[in-house]
């Protein structure tokens, strides 16, 4: 067992996360895909983002779990320079690009960019699937980095905090859903679907379950974790996503959001716990060098892969396999360049 904040596997597992995703998108359209079990497969990857919160609700509760009240504001700021400097730099390059670009230049869509530039857009129908692609998901993650001190505050106090607040916050969420019946302005909170795919209310057990994990390994009463972890929660969280595939569910059906949204975490958290108790073929796999490289670049790869890098690249290339590789250097630049630089200056500026 590593000590608490160095996981080497789950800096690797974070790698294939990103891979699924991107895979998700483009696999589609690879001919040797072709086939209903490898696209039924495919169509599954999307839950590599389920992967994502997760680990970032583990990682950010054992990382803090001691932070106190005094160290809030620094805990923000160190979190803020962890996820915004690279998603603003892109952000920027993404709309001067489609303006640029455009046959006939509309007028700067200021309200739009201030929608991106905020994280703002997630919590809007109408908005969140603009700008960078994939930045839909940092609206959820900026939500739970804002509540995540006191979320592991009142865990700290009562471990009933594990259920209570994921409850309370879908509970709530969809009373407003329900009531604002889709006339809110820009989709605000939208459908019933809406919620659970994209806001950080309907993904908020995600969350929790990696904060669950965290609190089961710092429980005083000692964890014990379940013999062969690994391979259980891995052979769940395949069951539940053949489910998913054979009977084509997603967040529409309330079946498909007991699945996806509250029992793979489930899934996910027990085999998070394998990989940082456990010695297997998988963890030294995920512990090697390649996917070490991969995962500490995988937050700019999962901004790039979708976009008009992406495009360029992609329109160069003879082949998807030399877009990914491709992609990964670029994002490895990235990460050196902006993302690394400028969390480590904000780290040395506001320590805890």
């Amino acid at each position: 067992m590593h000590e608490h904040g160095s996981y080497p596997a789950l800096t690797g597992i974070r790698a294939i996360a990103a891979l699924l995703v991107f895979v998700h998108h483009y696999g589609p359209e690879v001919p040797a895909f072709q086939h209903p079990i490898a696209l039924a497969i495919i169509s599954q990857g999307h839950t590599g983002v389920v992967l994502f919160f997760v680990l970032s609700g583990f990682l950010i509760a054992d990382r803090y779990w001691s932070v106190s009240r005094a160290g809030m504001m620094a805990f923000v700021l160190r979190r803020a320079g962890r996820l915004l400097p690279l998603y603003l730099v892109l952000t920027i390059a993404t709309f001067l690009v489609a303006w640029f670009t455009a046959e006939d230049p509309a007028p700067f869509p200021m309200a739009l960019f201030l929608a991106n530039i905020t994280l703002l857009r997630g919590w809007f129908a109408d908005l969140w699937n603009t700008g960078i692609a994939p930045g839909w998901s940092l609206t959820a993650e900026a939500a739970f980095y804002l509540v995540a001190m006191p979320i592991i505050w009142s865990v700290r106090r009562n471990a009933l905090a594990l259920f209570v607040i994921p409850v309370a916050l879908v509970l709530g969420g969809l009373v407003l859903v329900e009531a604002m019946d889709g006339r809110a302005p820009f989709g605000f909170l939208g459908t019933r679907a809406f919620f659970f795919a994209i806001t950080f209310p309907g993904r908020s057990f995600e969350f929790m379950a990696g904060v669950g994990l965290a609190w089961a390994l710092r429980s005083r009463s000692g964890f014990t974790p379940m013999r062969h972890s690994t391979w259980i929660g891995g052979v769940a969280c395949a069951f539940i996503l053949a489910t998913t595939a054979a009977f084509r569910m997603n967040y529409i059906s309330t079946l498909g959001v007991l699945l996806l949204n509250f029992l793979l975490p489930l899934g996910i958290a027990l085999f998070l716990s394998g990989l940082i108790h456990e010695r297997s073929w998988l963890r030294l796999f995920l512990e090697s060098g390649p996917l070490q490289w991969m995962g500490r670049a995988s937050y700019a790869f999962y901004l790039i892969h979708m976009g008009f890098l992406f495009g360029f690249i992609n329109a160069h290339s003879p082949n998807l396999l030399v877009t990914l590789i491709a992609l990964q250097l670029f994002a490895w630049v990235l990460y050196r360049a902006i993302e690394r630089p400028c969390n480590q200056w904000v780290k040395s500026r506001f320590p805890l």
